[in-house]
């Protein structure tokens, strides 16, 4: 992870970091290896990658849908 890309979203690399270390000792796994090069995630930190981006690609598509619908039954006009 760059530290432009920390700044871009205005947290510093130092956070992340402890934020990364919180939710291994929750979880009780190893997401990342850290090198002097940086980090790259585990396989069981892909994997948890992966699923957790499923999970919030569905929950993106469940706020569409409730809002879709929220629209049709407040206002009786379909969006297109």
């Amino acid at each position: 992870m760059k530290s432009t890309k920390t700044q871009k979203m205005y947290i510093t690399l130092i956070s992340v970091m402890k934020q990364i270390n919180a939710l291994e000792e929750h979880l009780y796994i190893k997401l990342v290896n850290r090198t002097h090069r940086g980090i790259k995630l585990t396989v069981q930190g892909q994997k948890n990658y992966d699923e957790a981006k499923i999970l919030i690609e569905n929950s993106r598509e469940n706020i569409f849908y409730d809002s879709y619908w929220f629209f049709i039954f407040k206002f009786g006009k379909r969006i297109y």
